[in-house]
């Protein structure tokens, strides 16, 4: 039997600068062809703040939401991040060609009852944990989410804005 090839490891490979700089302090607001619209303001490398204006929670609103960005070259930026109430959100974006794409995980629970997340999340964070918990741990993909490669052209109006959302 012959020998097992070792796989090469390449020590030249160079991973994208992380400049995120694409983002940080840039608020968008983005429609889904769906007509869902959100708002979200690129606070640091580590925190957001968003809004949803229509959509199945219409209302919601969340304030300095911890989140993962990573610059993947070429002006695209990842960011992902985990809510209390159990969603489960990865976009990716290039605000100089004017795209988002965004993937989410809603629990079940919310789509039985959505109106019990609308509101000022920070307020509410240990009444939303309580409510995953005890809720099942079945996921909702949105029909809307693409698991294709494609990028869907989304409406984005980038507002450059450094003092945060309005009434934020």
């Amino acid at each position: 039997m012959p020998e097992a090839k070792k796989a090469k490891t390449d020590q030249s490979v160079k991973y994208p600068e992380q400049d995120l700089s694409e983002v940080l302090g840039k608020h968008i607001i983005y429609t889904y062809e769906n007509g869902w619209q959100y708002e979200i303001y690129f606070k640091s490398a580590d925190m957001i703040h968003y809004r949803i204006h229509s959509g199945l929670v219409a209302g919601r609103w969340v304030t300095n939401r911890e989140v993962c960005m990573t610059a993947l070259g070429k002006g695209l930026v990842r960011i992902n991040w985990q809510e209390p109430v159990g969603n489960i959100v990865t976009m990716v974006t290039s605000l100089e060609d004017r795209w988002l794409h965004s993937y989410f995980l809603m629990p079940k629970w919310i789509t039985e009852d959505p109106m019990a997340t609308v509101c000022h999340e920070d307020e509410h964070v240990e009444e939303m944990l309580k409510r995953r918990e005890q809720a099942p741990s079945e996921f909702w993909a949105s029909p809307y989410n693409s698991l294709r490669p494609k990028v869907r052209k989304l409406s984005v109006h980038v507002l450059f804005s450094i003092k945060g959302p309005r009434n934020c």
